[in-house]
């Protein structure tokens, strides 16, 4: 199922998914009431209201490795990525029992 996280030019859809016991798998129709909106302005994330739960950021490369994580706690408007970083990266928001996944450049 895609879910609408937005980040500023260009858009890009996010693909929510269930985390299970033994391994990720697609979430079934019973997904997150509303989709996230994420605004990427000058290496900063913003979560507009806040987010509502915990969440581990991840920025994983193309070889697959996370390059940067951190932690999101409940009711974040804004993270401030590393000015370090450019290039392509897949972004991950995990929670308990689901996660965010889609792709930013910086």
């Amino acid at each position: 199922m895609l879910c609408g996280l937005l980040l500023s030019t260009p858009t890009y859809a996010y693909v929510v998914e269930m985390i299970k016991h033994g391994g990720i798998t697609n979430i079934p129709h019973k997904s997150p009431a509303r989709p996230w909106l994420i605004d990427l302005e000058e290496g900063e994330l913003l979560f507009g209201d806040g987010t509502t739960s915990d969440y581990t950021l991840q920025l994983i490369n193309a070889e697959d490795e996370v390059i940067y994580t951190c932690v999101v706690p409940a009711g974040t408007t804004s993270v401030v990525l590393p000015s370090t970083l450019t290039g392509n990266y897949e972004l991950r928001l995990v929670g308990e029992n689901y996660y965010y996944f889609g792709f930013i450049e910086l």
